[in-house]
C-alpha cells in the first residue's frame, strides 16, 4: 500500500482486502495473487513484477501495484464484472 496514502485508513470502505501473494520466482515478470471475499470465496488472476535493475522484486513499486489491483478489484466486484468462486469447486 503507498505510504503516503491521503486517506487515514485507505483500506476503508473496500468489501474486499485480503489477498495472498504466491512468492515470485527469481527471475519471473508475474506471480499470482488470490483475492478474498467475506465469505471465503476466492478470486485470483496474476500480476506484473516490477524489478531493479540487479533482477531483485521493486517492492516499493510492487506494492503500489498490489494496491491498484486491490481498488480495481472491489471495482469490478461492486458492479458484477468478475465473480468469486469456491476454488475448491474449481476444476483447473
Amino acid at each position: 500500500m503507498p505510504e503516503e496514502s491521503p486517506v487515514a485508513d485507505p483500506l476503508a470502505g473496500l468489501e474486499i482486502t485480503q489477498y495472498n501473494v504466491a512468492d515470485p520466482i527469481d527471475g519471473e515478470r508475474q506471480t499470482e495473487v488470490t483475492y478474498y471475499d467475506s465469505q471465503g470465496l476466492s478470486y485470483k488472476r496474476f500480476i506484473y513484477v516490477p524489478r531493479n535493475e540487479e533482477g531483485e522484486v521493486d517492492q516499493e513499486a510492487f506494492d503500489v501495484i498490489l494496491y491498484q489491483h486491490l481498488l480495481s478489484i472491489n471495482a469490478k466486484k461492486k458492479v458484477g464484472a468478475i465473480e468469486f468462486t469456491d476454488l475448491d469447486d474449481v476444476e483447473e
